[in-house]
């Protein structure tokens, strides 16, 4: 999927995001050759509950 975004539809760069409490996520993305960016604290309200939001992205090496 991130090859044909980046080959296909030539994204120079692709962004993630997950709920902090939910590191899982983050491990898929990382395993995906992702890199952390940072995370933006209480931006979501989630079950009456504010969550922060860890964003990931991968630019693309070859163009």
């Amino acid at each position: 999927m991130l090859q044909f975004a980046f080959d296909e539809n030539q994204y120079h760069k692709i962004f993630a995001r997950y709920f902090h409490s939910n590191p899982a996520s983050g491990r898929v993305l990382q395993k995906l050759g992702m890199k952390k960016e940072g995370i933006l604290i209480d931006h979501v309200r989630k079950e009456n509950e504010y969550e922060d939001q860890v964003y990931y992205g991968r630019i693309n090496s070859i163009g």
